[in-house]
């Protein structure tokens, strides 16, 4: 049931963050759980100017940590997306071509 409850607030948070995105505003949100299996934190910011960036810091009950970055920016000549995950960069653009 737990599982259900985060997709269902992901799915949310993800309209909620569009639609204010559309409209010039910030918007932020943050949470935590844990479980039997790991600690789990998740942060989102929508800026005024439309980038959004993502983190999720995963630690498990054995002491592993997994970290994910991701900044996404939109402007009139295309799509950025940087990620990050562990230490390990990545970039990918996409161009709007007219």
């Amino acid at each position: 049931m737990q599982k259900a409850k985060w997709v269902i607030s992901a799915a949310a948070l993800v309209l909620a963050a569009s639609a204010n995105a559309g409209f010039g505003g910030n918007y932020s949100y943050n949470n935590s759980y844990s479980n039997d299996y790991a600690d789990v934190q998740v942060s989102k910011t929508v800026s005024e100017d439309g980038t959004v960036s993502f983190t999720k810091t995963v630690t498990k009950a054995n002491g592993e940590t997994y970290t994910y970055t991701v900044d996404k920016q939109v402007s009139e000549d295309g799509v950025t997306i940087n990620k990050n995950v562990n230490g390990n960069e990545y970039s990918y653009k996409k161009s709007f071509s007219r």
